[in-house]
């Protein structure tokens, strides 16, 4: 069930939160963890605000290896906020993990990202992949992802540090043959400092990867 819902409004996100990207960069919800760190089996809490007062919120948590977990609903309360708290698994795989709440009525997502102390991912190449890994604003990006189907329409876009929406692109690209697709993308100017994560979406079998990556302060 929570497979089944989670993967319906990742759909419900690309269809409708892409086809508006003015929306989706204006200001909106943020989220943010009580703690940066914690250890595999361990609970982890986070505190949102700016949702529609007592709207429900549809909640997924993405690994370092594009691995994308279901969560049970949340809801805001009547001022707009929320408490969230997820249990990583024991098994959870050490590194940046990303956890984002979507607002069913706002259709907007916040994200955060938290550090997981686990086991030591494997040797196999990953899913998705971002190069360099950390640069400063105004740096080229390349990214990759697999998995997708054959020729597939794909819609990403970026969440910035703040917790909003700064691009997004419906379907502007198409897996290769072999599910793969590679792009790249400038960093602006002037962009945040800090943790931006990009999601890819395969709309047709609805594949997600979120990959994780660092802008850094000028020099």
């Amino acid at each position: 069930m929570i497979a089944s819902r989670w993967f319906s409004l990742l759909l419900l996100l690309a269809a409708g939160l892409l086809l508006t990207p003015a929306t989706a960069r204006a200001a909106g919800p943020t989220l943010a963890p009580a703690a940066p760190d914690v250890a595999a089996g361990q609970s982890i809490s986070f505190s949102g605000e700016g949702f529609v007062p007592e709207e429900r919120l549809s909640v997924w948590v993405t690994t370092p290896n594009q691995v994308v977990l279901g969560a049970p609903y949340a809801f805001a309360d009547d001022n707009g906020r929320t408490t969230i708290t997820f249990r990583v698994p024991g098994t959870a795989v050490s590194g940046t993990w990303a956890i984002t709440a979507y607002g069913i009525v706002s259709q907007t997502p916040a994200i955060a990202t938290f550090t997981v102390a686990g086991v030591e991912p494997d040797a196999a190449p990953p899913p998705a992949a971002v190069a360099p890994a950390a640069a400063p604003a105004g740096t080229r990006f390349s990214f990759a992802a697999t998995g997708f189907d054959d020729n597939e329409p794909i819609s990403y876009w970026f969440t910035g540090p703040d917790g909003n929406v700064h691009d997004a692109y419906n379907q502007t690209r198409r897996s290769d043959r072999n599910g793969r697709v590679d792009f790249r993308w400038t960093s602006p100017e002037d962009a945040i400092p800090g943790t931006w994560v990009i999601t890819i979406q395969g709309i047709r079998n609805g594949v997600v990867r979120a990959v994780p990556f660092e802008i850094q302060p000028a020099p």
